[in-house]
């Protein structure tokens, strides 16, 4: 009898579930779009917030900054190239062919592992400095590259001379912006793909090495110091306690009783000779040392009528050392060219 029914109301349950599976549809879309307002609502109020904070704070530039560049052209451009001067002096290489930049490469690294030798800094075997790439191959055939890995090999040689004067005990990497030939242009092209030259020009260095606290803050300031403009990009620091033993000022190697020594295990009382003879047998010595407990039969008497122990020649001295990955950039202003400078006044 259901049967029957249903078959007979079949046509009004499917369109019941129509209905219903469209009103359902319909809400999870205005949902949907309900949220999306929220969010476009909510980004509005952002900008809304920040356009009025740059209202507020004004950062635009003034009236009167406008028309003193307008009055003060040739003004305003030897300003800023006496900034570009003085902020980052452009490092200039000789033109060198590929012959000759090889061997300049391999007298470079050769100096540069004797001179971390003299300092006692742990390298890699055959470290090569960040150049793996142009051992006992030539570069290419191209001058601009060449210039480029040129200036390269300048500043990591005065980086890792940087690193020599520092606390400095490993380096475990140094690396370098890839340099690749420029892809030549059709005849003709050079005009179209022309752009506006950058104001200025970054290369990037990564260094991996080990030092204190000390030694990495001497390396920031040094870098602060140098002619080349030389920014930090990226430092991360992985701090290890590292624990090891120095000699003890003025120590020599000898003995010292125990009664000598703070805290003696031995009982507060007179020495007397033929003490340890009387029968009792005698306790057991703590070296002040290694924290061990000697036994009787292990050591021998002192002048007062106790034990001899070891005079201890070194003491421990605990320090953080620093695994540091920093990247540097080097930073130069392309020199103004002489038709700008000679630009007549507006």
């Amino acid at each position: 009898m259901n049967t029957d029914t249903i078959k007979k109301n079949l046509g009004t349950i499917i369109f019941v579930l129509a209905v219903v599976g469209g009103l359902g549809y319909s809400g999870w879309r205005l949902r949907l779009a309900l949220a999306a307002q929220d969010a476009v609502v909510q980004e509005l109020e952002a900008e809304r917030a920040e356009l009025s904070q740059l209202e507020r704070f004004r950062p635009f530039p003034s009236n009167d900054n406008v028309q003193a560049l307008l009055d003060n052209r040739s003004l305003m451009e030897k300003l800023h190239g006496e900034l570009q001067t003085a902020a980052a002096r452009p490092i200039e290489v000789p033109e060198i062919d590929q012959v000759r930049f090889a061997t300049i490469l391999a007298q470079r690294l050769s100096e540069l592992t004797r001179q971390a030798r003299r300092a006692k800094i742990n390298l890699p075997n055959q470290f090569a400095f960040g150049f793996q790439e142009y051992i006992g191959v030539l570069p290419p055939d191209n001058q601009e590259v060449i210039d480029t890995i040129t200036k390269q090999l300048e500043v990591i040689t005065r980086i890792s001379q940087l690193l020599y004067e520092t606390e400095t005990t490993t380096i475990t990497g140094i690396t370098r912006e890839p340099v690749y030939v420029p892809q030549l242009l059709p005849p003709g092209t050079e005009a179209a793909t022309d752009q506006t030259p950058s104001l200025y020009q970054k290369m990037r260095f990564g260094l991996q090495f080990t030092t204190t606290t000390p030694g990495l803050q001497k390396f920031l300031n040094d870098l602060t110091k140098e002619p080349w403009l030389l920014v930090v990009a990226r430092l991360e620091l992985t701090v290890n306690a590292v624990s090891f033993q120095v000699p003890l000022a003025g120590a020599a190697p000898g003995t010292t009783t125990g009664s000598q020594l703070p805290g003696s295990p031995y009982p507060s009382r007179p020495p007397t000779p033929g003490y340890w003879q009387s029968g009792a047998p005698p306790p057991p010595m703590m070296d002040p040392t290694s924290g061990m407990m000697i036994p009787p039969d292990a050591y021998s008497m002192g002048p007062d009528g106790y034990p001899a122990v070891p005079t201890p020649t070194y003491r421990t001295v605990e320090r953080d050392d620093l695994q540091v990955n920093i990247q540097i950039d080097l930073i130069e202003f392309p020199p103004t060219s002489p038709a700008d400078q000679e630009q007549p006044e507006s």
